[in-house]
């Protein structure tokens, strides 16, 4: 089985990602370092992942600290749609705040002074914030909630002053996740494609990796592309170390049970009242694209045509395929990448080898453009072999949270029944399907979801991958948006969005287990 894992992963990420490094070429260097907009362009993402980086850390920890000290009903809640903004399609989105905030935006219309929010390098960071906050809610609710009960206990004999012990105890254990957040929101924010296209719109505004996909996709130049990629891979490798090694302060025991309850009158309403706004700031978007998908903007009438379009099989001259070739695309590749990736971490779990293991975690160190770049230069020699890479980006994508999930499966099997199988001569395959699989059906289940909200909402890799035959509905929202089909477009945003959450809420149900 390892050699097979082996094979597998080297054609579906190893050997498509070290042809990057292979083909660095000194000329696309030197061109590199001459180019203005390349270095205004670095410029600008580090700053936008700056900004988006502290507000994320500022807002999503006061709601995480909010959460801890609080007893509300708003805490599930919130949780679980902060779940589904953190892992929802990037185009979505992005297509979402537009819609809201952009020009005769669904709320700008009313009050033009948000129109700040849905343009410009404020609406990059407006909606990279969207996308973060949550992830820093959730690190610093648990750092909180994480708190020795001994150890609070006895700093409460000295009295219940909140300024105190914030000072004392919520602040040495709120700092190290807060900071997590920080190094992690930079990743996300610095490797975003779609949110830089759509809101920020012009070049000036456009992310490296953007202008990755600009220069692969239009300007064919494969040595500038991958010397720009080289760039992007120090400084994302950079900031990952510096995560793995001060995540290690984020070991804790398990969460507790209780919250802290320390929020009364006044406190308690402010913060209540926080909570809420920041609901309604993740929740909006998503109303908008519903609202925006029976709503002819042109009209200003209410209809079903951007369903029965989407529906119709009619040939579509802009994407130069059909809606329901798109759909079958779509959940074709999703379904592919479940299989092969829960497949791979089995085996990955079952060998339990400490290499292996670190395997499966490489991918994160690579951005979605950059996993498209080594797939174009590995299968696009051959055309026939398009709809393969594009499954194995998405498998490379996918891989880092399934095996994660499947290897938790793996490490709560009771060990009695393990060494009575071993009693029994129960071993190899036969004890993996006979013994292993029937007891970690949740876990599978929790993977496969995990599996097809990836894949549905790959953005990055897909654009610079695809043709008109193996467009998803990804890249269709964007090329719709783009044409100015609005109903369709938001038709299309609402069929995925519905997809993901019913998979996310089942997600949101039992990840405090599985993930």
């Amino acid at each position: 089985m390892a050699s097979l894992y082996i094979i597998i992963y080297l054609l579906m990420f190893l050997l498509p990602s070290l042809l990057i490094l292979l083909r660095i070429d000194l000329d696309g260097i030197f061109r590199l370092l001459h180019l203005d907009f390349l270095l205004n362009s670095f410029i600008f993402t580090v700053s936008q992942s700056l900004w988006s980086s502290i507000l994320s850390v500022i807002i999503g920890g006061a709601a995480g600290y909010i959460l801890a000290l609080s007893e509300t009903k708003l805490s599930s809640i919130l949780r679980g749609v902060g779940l589904a903004s953190f892992m929802a399609p990037p185009i979505v989105v992005a297509y979402g705040f537009t819609l809201l905030y952009g020009e005769a935006g669904l709320i700008t219309q009313f009050i033009p002074i948000l129109s700040f929010l849905g343009t410009g390098f404020s609406g990059i960071v407006a909606a990279h914030v969207f996308y973060n906050s949550p992830l820093a809610m959730n690190l610093v609710f648990a750092g909180l909630s994480g708190i020795p009960r001994d150890e609070f206990d006895a700093m409460s004999i000295y009295g219940r002053n909140l300024r105190y012990l914030t000072r004392k105890i919520f602040i040495p254990y709120l700092l190290p996740s807060a900071f997590a957040s920080f190094l992690l929101t930079f990743l996300y924010s610095f490797t975003s494609l779609a949110i830089p296209l759509v809101i920020g719109g012009k070049p000036s505004l456009w992310t490296i990796e953007a202008y990755i996909y600009w220069i692969m996709k239009y300007l064919l130049d494969t040595k500038l592309a991958i010397a720009l990629t080289l760039v992007q891979l120090l400084i994302m490798a950079l900031f990952a170390y510096l995560y793995l090694y001060f995540s290690k302060s984020l070991i804790s025991p398990e969460i507790s049970p209780y919250r802290i309850g320390f929020l009364r009158g006044w406190q308690r309403y402010i913060s209540l009242s926080y909570l809420i706004i920041l609901l309604l700031y993740l929740v909006m978007p998503f109303i908008s694209i519903l609202y925006s998908s029976f709503r002819n903007p042109y009209t200003n009438t209410f209809t079903l045509e951007g369903y029965m379009e989407v529906f119709g099989g009619r040939f579509s001259n802009i994407l130069g395929t059909s809606h329901i070739n798109i759909l079958i695309n779509t959940f074709y590749y999703a379904f592919m990448v479940t299989i092969i990736s829960i497949s791979l971490s089995i085996v990955l779990s079952y060998l339990n080898n400490m290499y292996l293991n670190l395997s499966a975690l490489l991918p994160l160190a690579f951005s979605p453009v950059t996993l498209g770049l080594g797939m174009y230069l590995f299968y696009l020699n051959v055309p026939e072999f398009r709809w393969v890479a594009i499954v194995a980006a998405h498998v490379a994508a996918s891989l880092p949270l399934v095996s994660r999930s499947i290897d938790i499966g793996f490490t709560r099997i009771p060990k009695e029944l393990l060494e009575a199988s071993e009693v029994f001569n129960v071993r190899g395959l036969y004890r993996l399907l006979k013994v292993i699989l029937p007891l970690m059906k949740e876990p599978l289940m929790i993977a496969a979801s995990l599996a097809l909200v990836v894949s549905l909402g790959e953005f990055g890799a897909t654009l610079l991958l695809h043709n008109p035959q193996t467009t998803t509905l990804s890249i269709a929202i964007y090329k719709l948006r783009a044409a100015r089909r609005f109903m369709a477009a938001s038709a299309e945003a609402s069929i995925l969005m519905a997809i993901t959450m019913i998979i996310l809420i089942y997600i949101a149900r039992k990840s405090g287990r599985w993930i």
